[in-house]
Order: C-alpha cells, then structure tokens, then sequence
C-alpha cells in the first residue's frame, strides 16, 4: 500500500510542480528574485533545517491535532472526514519522501476511545513513523466548520469537545525525539513549555536543542494534556506572540489569524487579491521587527487561500500563487487543511537545502491536494 501512495501522489505532485515552476508570468515577473535565490541559496537557508550530527536519522516529527471535522457547505454537508493540523502536516511532508525516506516523518498520535479506524489505515499507507498515547475517558476532538457563503472566504469553526494534543512527554524513549526539525501547532504558553522539555529530554542524551516550525492554533487554549492540572484559561495578546519567536525558525499562520493577533479579534478580511497583499505586508511587519529565530533570520510565512502565500525572511520577500492560480482551475472545494499540507511540504524542501521561494513553490502544490476535496486525500 505505501509503495502505492508513494507512485500515485508522487506523478501527481511532479506534474502539478512542473505547472507552477514553468508559469510563464510568474517567471516573467520574479525573474530577478528567482536569480538572487539561486545566487544566494547557500547563505540564505535559515537555521529550520540544520541539525547536529548527532541527531539521530529523524527529519521532522509532527506534532498536532488530529480531529474529525463536520463540514456544513452550502448544499454539500459533509459529516466525520478525519482532519487536524498533525494529520495535514504530516500528509504535506510525506509527499516530497519516497518510499524509502518515508520512515523519516514522525507523527505523534493521541487517540480517545472513539477514534475512527480509518485513522490508523490511512496513516498506515503513508507509511510514516508513529507515535501514539491513548485517553480511554475522552471523545474525539470534533470540529465544526460553517462556510457562510459560496465563495468560501468566510467561515466559523467550532470545537465541541477542549482540543487536546500531544505534548512531549509522549515521545520519552521514542525515536521521534531525536528529529531534527519539530513542527508545533499550539498557543504561545504551549510552545514555552513543549520547547522546556524538548530541551531537558534531548540534553539527557546528548543532543542539542531542535529547530521548531510553529503554526500557532488561534484558540482559547486548553490544556495540551489532560493530566495537566494547569488552568486552561490563557489569554492570548500580541505580545505573547511576540515574545515566542526568537525561540522558532518558522512562523507559518493564516490571514485571518494574522489580522486577529495584530490587528485584534474581528479584524475586518479583505476579499479582493490586491487588497489582500497590501494588508498582509502591512501587518507583517510586525513581526520582523521583533525578531524571528534566535539571531532574528527566522522565516514568517501567511497562507492567504485561494490568493497565494507570502513569506518573508529579512529583507527577502514576496509572493508564491496558489495552484489554483497558475492552472486557472476553480476546483477549490474546502479550504480545511490547506495550510497545514503547505507547511509540511515546505518544511520538508527548506530541510533538504531548496531555496525558501521554491519551498514555498512545493507547499503550494501540496495545498492544493488538500482544497480540492473533503477531508484527507486518498489513493483512487
């Protein structure tokens, strides 16, 4: 079964990617910034990929949730398509791994006492490494996401049961905790302390801290544990943002979040491609003058679904499209997913030396899997 995922979605990919690096306007208009890429590739690279020798053969261990979601779409409802930030992730970092390198993803899996069996199908054909910790007391974390329109920019989401994840703690004595890159998909408070305990776990036995990819959840935080005792009642603020970058090497959230954490809670969402852009750049600026990664060359990246996505690392700007964008397909049904696929595939090229536009370019691709369907793909 994996060497069947691994064909399928590897002509699927190649081709998709061969679309958006062959698009003669994009090549047109960022022909200087793809030369000053390639010229500066090797001094460029951010420190998110680079990892002592020591560390074990692990690239990148996901840590997220895994959730059914309930779709409510105008005239498609759809009920339990399994989802979550780690199932997306992880689906966008095995795309860019055959076969053979599969086993270098790592995902840590919190299940409850209703987890779907599908779950462990699917990740069994992805043929990545797993890590598991099973609450016997507790439901599925279920979503509810309600598309207010048919154009699909507006939409709520609603938990039903507190989001619980996993934490660090499931990895002692799992191979996973050697990765060299982690991606962590919580609030500032979590970060702090996840990073706290990766830090002691891996100096235990002689290795140096990791390099972290965050995509925060931009939710009442509860606690990452349900063995912790600590009150769930953590207000996040700008400054709590702030505060946690110099500790990351990749920032990666949404539009909507963007404006909400900068701009404050119902920052009013452009719905116009220009309109969008100038925005995003505005408010982003918030945060280089902070100070991403520990020497402030840390990379921030904004999905701005279906217009594309911008990234930043220093003076280093610009724009990548959404697939959708280079096809001129309107095949976008569902928009769940998709920047998490992004950051998986992304992760994965920045970590194997491909220059942070290009990454971009691959995370985009990977997107695309996730937006023209509802819930996880599959092999037909």
């Amino acid at each position: 079964m994996g060497h069947k995922f691994s064909r399928f979605w590897a002509r699927k990919f190649k081709r998709r990617l061969r679309e958006v690096e062959d698009d003669p306007a994009e090549v047109e208009g960022n022909q200087a910034d793809v030369k000053d890429n390639q010229a500066g590739a090797e001094n460029d690279q951010p420190e998110v990929g680079a990892g002592p020798s020591n560390a074990g053969d692990r690239e990148i261990d996901i840590r997220g949730r895994g959730k059914e979601d309930d779709i409510e779409y105008p005239g498609k409802p759809k009920q339990s398509e399994l989802g979550g930030e780690g199932l997306w992730a992880t689906f966008g970092a095995r795309l860019f791994k055959p076969r053979k390198q599969s086993q270098n993803i790592g995902c840590i899996v919190v299940t409850r006492y209703d987890y779907p069996v599908k779950l462990f199908d699917t990740l069994g054909l992805w043929n990545v490494a797993i890590a598991t910790r099973h609450y016997y007391n507790l439901p599925i974390n279920r979503v509810h996401i309600r598309y207010e329109n048919q154009d699909r920019l507006q939409r709520t989401v609603s938990h039903q049961d507190p989001p619980y994840a996993p934490v660090v703690r499931n990895l002692r004595g799992n191979s996973l905790l050697t990765a060299r890159v982690f991606h962590l998909s919580c609030v500032p408070c979590v970060v702090i302390r996840q990073l706290r305990y990766l830090i002691e776990y891996r100096k235990r036995i002689g290795i140096h801290p990791p390099n972290v990819v965050w995509q925060p959840v931009h939710v009442r935080a509860a606690p990452e544990d349900p063995g912790d005792k600590e009150e769930a009642s953590f207000k996040e603020t700008l400054e709590s943002y702030l505060a946690v970058l110099p500790l990351v090497g990749v920032f990666c959230l949404s539009y909507q979040e963007l404006g909400d954490i900068v701009g404050g809670v119902g920052y009013p969402i452009a719905s116009e491609e220009q309109d969008v852009r100038k925005s995003v750049e505005t408010l982003a600026e918030t945060f280089p003058r902070s100070g991403i990664g520990i020497v402030g060359d840390g990379v921030l990246i904004v999905c701005c679904e279906p217009f594309g996505y911008y990234y930043r690392q220093g003076k280093d700007q610009g724009w990548v499209k959404a697939y959708s964008q280079y096809s001129n397909r309107k095949t976008i049904v569902d928009f769940t997913g998709g920047g998490s696929a992004f950051l998986g595939a992304f992760t994965v090229a920045l970590r194997d030396g491909i220059n942070l536009r290009d990454s971009c370019l691959r995370g985009a691709v990977a997107a695309s899997f996730a937006m023209e369907q509802f819930g996880l793909p599959i092999v037909s």
